[in-house]
């Protein structure tokens, strides 16, 4: 099913707890918030888990666990895809997942750590 956001109305979040639930009360319509945590590293997944986990505790929220493939996961649209990564001042792996996702009509939370 087709979104019918353009380009520029891309949701890119920074996740905490505020900016979470206003994402949550926006999708309210489309039942409940689901999200997707590609797994990136060890660590940086466990970090995304986590805070994916711990903020969307009273939000009724699905969170899917994926790795990443040569081909491409279909997530469903309004999704929101939480990625983990190191802070740096040089975009990393991670940075250009996230706007690659982005760019494909999905709504990214980055969690730098």
């Amino acid at each position: 099913m087709p979104t019918n956001r353009t380009l520029s109305e891309q949701v890119v979040l920074r996740l905490d707890e505020r900016s979470l639930r206003g994402f949550a009360k926006l999708q309210r319509g489309a039942g409940e918030l689901r999200v997707f945590v590609p797994y990136t590293s060890p660590e940086l997944t466990r970090l995304a888990l986590a805070k994916a986990t711990a903020l969307t505790k009273n939000l009724a929220a699905h969170i899917t666990l994926f790795t990443m493939h040569a081909v491409p996961f279909p997530l469903p649209p309004n999704s929101l895809v939480v990625i983990a990564t190191k802070r740096s001042w040089w975009p990393t792996a991670e940075v250009k997942l996230a706007r690659a996702l982005a760019r494909a009509g999905h709504s990214v939370a980055l969690l730098g750590v």
